[in-house]
């Protein structure tokens, strides 16, 4: 069951980014491996009618219309996604409703075959995302840590991404470097 959508177009300019960056989609292989299932040769098909929550994906986006309320068009010009620098144009923004969690300014790009929903925007609304092997849980800005040891790394965000710094990094084992001259006589 879907609301008609209802075009508001905002009197104000909006002034958005250029260039926003989403993640190549197949790099989330739980998500190929359900696609597979349920549409034998055909992922596309499968993703149609849901979300797939991206930590790669800068903003929310969404190549149906009908998903939108609060529609407000904009030139916000083009998104990047599966290795091409022009693959759509941003036109417009709206709201998805979905109960509890709502997301806000979702862009619309005509040319996207998916939904894809940002960790970083989500968390910009105080809210924390948790992944585990089976399940993204969304929680809300009460959820605290029952046990502060209990984390093993924190990940600072940079540029609307969460970046692992390798340069620290401990060997597995010893490194030695050694250097031999050798003669042949």
């Amino acid at each position: 069951f879907r609301k008609p959508f209802i075009r508001h177009t905002s009197p104000k300019p909006i002034i958005s980014p250029t260039r926003v960056n989403a993640a190549n989609l197949f790099a989330v292989s739980a998500v190929r491996v359900n696609a597979a299932k349920l549409f034998a040769g055909n992922p596309q098909q499968a993703l149609k009618d849901k979300g797939v929550i991206d930590s790669g994906c800068s903003r929310h986006m969404t190549g149906n219309m009908s998903y939108l309320s609060d529609f407000e068009e904009l030139n916000g010009g083009y998104v990047a996604f599966g290795g091409n620098l022009k693959c759509g144009k941003i036109t417009g923004k709206g709201k998805i409703k979905t109960g509890k969690l709502d997301f806000d300014d979702v862009y619309f790009v005509k040319e996207l075959k998916f939904n894809l929903f940002s960790v970083s925007q989500m968390c910009d609304k105080k809210n924390n995302v948790l992944f585990t092997d089976t399940e993204c849980l969304v929680l809300s800005s009460d959820f605290k840590l029952p046990d502060a040891s209990q984390v093993l790394r924190r990940v600072p965000r940079e540029n609307n991404m969460y970046n692992v710094n390798l340069k620290n990094i401990i060997p597995s084992v010893d490194l030695t470097c050694l250097f031999c001259k050798g003669n042949i006589r």
